[in-house]
């Protein structure tokens, strides 16, 4: 048989809990530092002028976009948008501190691994020699009589 064409349309996508309205607000933000950003850029390149332009173009398109999603947020969600804005940005402070928490610990715990190598190591290797200079090479001959008590292991 041949194949089966599904005729059916495709799920609708799935925003996550709260609707539209926090994944706007996280846009809203994302084009706002995109805009600052390329304000920045385009004050740094000094006299190009093309690529002046380039950033200038783009800078238009992320305060059309920043504006935009604004708008949305406040017609999806009249009355939530600036506490929306908010949670967002409590919500990308606690993502930063996450990292900022990662980094930390992993600086620690490369401390004090670096430490315990340092000093700790040293002391167990020393005892570790001491001992292998006492103790004697080679085969040791063992008594005549050992071994013969089939009851225990030596």
């Amino acid at each position: 048989m041949g194949r089966r064409l599904n005729l059916h349309p495709p799920p609708a996508l799935r925003v996550g809990p709260g609707g539209d309205a926090p994944l706007l607000a996280f846009l809203h933000l994302s084009e706002r530092n995109a805009a600052r950003d390329f304000a920045v850029y385009r004050d740094a390149v000094g006299a190009d002028e093309a690529t002046r332009a380039v950033f200038d173009h783009i800078l238009r398109d992320e305060v059309f976009h920043m504006t935009y999603t604004k708008r949305e947020l406040e017609r999806v969600s009249p009355g939530q948008a600036k506490s929306l804005i908010w949670k967002a940005r409590m919500k990308r402070a606690w993502k930063a501190y996450l990292r900022f928490a990662v980094w930390l610990a992993g600086l620690i715990g490369t401390v004090v691994l670096t430490l315990q190598y340092f000093i700790l190591l040293p002391p167990f290797a020393w005892v570790a020699k001491r001992a292998a200079r006492r103790a004697p090479e080679g085969w040791v001959a063992l008594a005549e009589d050992r071994g013969r008590d089939l009851r225990g292991q030596y």
